[in-house]
């Protein structure tokens, strides 16, 4: 079984369906980025179906992060079908928030993660020629290069295809936010000190509504299990 742990708009899923596409057998995909997360039972569903197909089949599951409880359950089914080994599984998620814990608790030894991280500068280069500034100023995110020439439309695909998607929905589903103004002045205030040793206390202080100290730290490892901030 494959796991693939990813940020967001990295050509993630795109990867997958060429795989999937090119695929000389059986096969079913099913994605859980719905407005009201799958349940438990859903992911049943999708497994009896490639359960049900004759053959070697591949079934990928994308966005898998966003059903409760997803990894005891897919435990309990690849341990039914682990003997027969027709199933050829590969999961899908584009936040890290609780999945590793989630992989490394109930599935350990049945897995293999594929990283997928942001493209680097010689992916970027041998597919935009981009040279080092542009890289620097556009960062690894494919999606986004078809705008690079147009910086207002760049900043909406970066705002309304990443960044709120993943700040107001990922997120607040993975974790108790309690304080989401709060929670938005960190990230906003981060994203000034690009590259930049910065004080925790100076950062702090910057802060409207600074909360305490655990509250604030906790935010900042959020943001970095989110692939959104390094620190």
């Amino acid at each position: 079984m494959g796991y693939s742990l990813t940020p967001r708009q990295v050509g993630k899923t795109t990867g997958v369906r060429h795989v999937f596409d090119n695929w000389q057998g059986p096969k079913h995909f099913a994605t859980a980025d719905t407005p009201l997360p799958p349940t438990a039972e859903w992911v049943i569903q999708q497994w009896n179906r490639a359960r049900a197909l004759q053959g070697e089949v591949l079934l990928v599951i994308d966005e898998i992060q966003k059903i409760d409880r997803w990894s005891e359950v897919v435990k309990s089914l690849f341990d039914e079908d682990r003997r027969e080994g027709r199933l050829k599984v590969v999961l899908l998620g584009s936040a890290s928030l609780d999945l590793s814990r989630g992989i490394s608790d109930s599935l350990v030894g049945r897995y293999e993660v594929i990283k997928v991280p942001h493209w680097s500068l010689g992916e970027c280069g041998k597919a935009f020629g981009w040279k080092l500034e542009e890289f620097l100023k556009f960062g690894g995110y494919p999606g986004a290069a078809p705008f690079a020439d147009d910086p207002i439309r760049w900043q909406e695909y970066i705002a309304n295809g990443i960044l709120d998607p993943v700040i107001n929905r990922d997120i607040p589903a993975l974790k108790d936010i309690r304080k989401p103004a709060l929670f938005r002045q960190v990230f906003e205030l981060a994203l000034n000190y690009p590259a930049q040793e910065v004080s925790f206390q100076k950062l702090i202080g910057q802060l409207q509504d600074s909360g305490n100290a655990t509250t604030v730290k906790h935010y900042l490892q959020v943001l970095s299990q989110c692939f959104l901030l390094q620190t």
